[in-house]
């Protein structure tokens, strides 16, 4: 058991579920230069005359031209099938039938997975390796939730040296209903042998808020990273920039 403080809260916990892009791992780093190559190799796939890469861009949640993202987009909190369906509709849109348009989107979005170095690539969220080190002295137990599939946040988490912090790492094709429902968050806690209302959650999206209450968890944590947008949060109890304002003591 370890005792955290937060803001002028206390909470006596055993464990942390995580949320993985944008909690853990900088969610610029992971996801928007390949998502900008997705588009691109997509455009050139169709080869239509018309310039559809923002159209695309924007239908996931994110600007071409700016590189920002929508906190509350599919590209921030959907699962890969999510990214599947919204690109494929965009294509649908365009009169390509709907079976050629998911299946090529399926395509491309696999070879972008295979031929990514996320070692050269990602990077983790400011004061992550101290927080987690902390969490590790004070014998915390850590699981990761994520909407991403449970390969490719091994990896993600491997390509930082994380991983071993972690003695579960639930992705979205592993369970039947992802977050917010609660299924991740008590899979994830029965791996660990952890009761869900003895932890607490942090996640930069409110569905990560809704999946804590969903599971009985003492508090929920939202971190706000890397802009100041909070009016996404309707469920937090918390909201952070760094994990430098939690506090841990036996």
């Amino acid at each position: 058991m370890a005792r955290i403080y937060i803001d002028d809260k206390t909470y006596d916990i055993d464990g942390i579920l995580f949320d993985k892009d944008g909690t853990l791992i900088d969610f610029g780093s992971l996801w928007i230069d390949g998502s900008r190559e997705v588009i691109r190799h997509i455009s050139r796939e169709v080869s239509t005359t018309n310039m559809i890469e923002e159209k695309l861009a924007s239908s996931i949640g994110f600007d071409w031209n700016s590189g920002n993202w929508d906190v509350k987009g599919p590209l921030a909190i959907g699962t890969g099938n999510d990214l599947i369906a919204v690109l494929a509709h965009q294509l649908y849109q365009l009169n390509f039938a709907w079976n050629d348009a998911y299946a090529l989107v399926a395509k491309v979005l696999l070879k972008a997975n295979e031929k990514s170095d996320w070692k050269g690539s990602v990077k983790e969220v400011p004061g992550l390796s101290s927080f987690l080190d902390l969490c590790q002295k004070h014998q915390l137990k850590l699981g990761v939730v994520t909407s991403d599939d449970h390969a490719n946040a091994v990896e993600h988490l491997q390509s930082l040296e994380i991983d071993h912090y972690f003695s579960s790492i639930i992705g979205g094709d592993q369970v039947s209903y992802g977050k917010p429902f609660a299924e991740s968050g008590e899979k994830a806690c029965a791996e660990m042998g952890l009761n869900p209302k003895r932890c607490i959650v942090i996640g930069d999206s409110d569905g990560d808020m809704i999946l804590g209450n969903n599971i009985g968890a003492k508090a929920n944590i939202g971190i706000i990273q890397p802009s100041n947008e909070t009016s996404h949060f309707h469920h937090a109890d918390h909201l952070i920039h760094t994990y430098e304002s939690i506090l841990l003591k036996d």
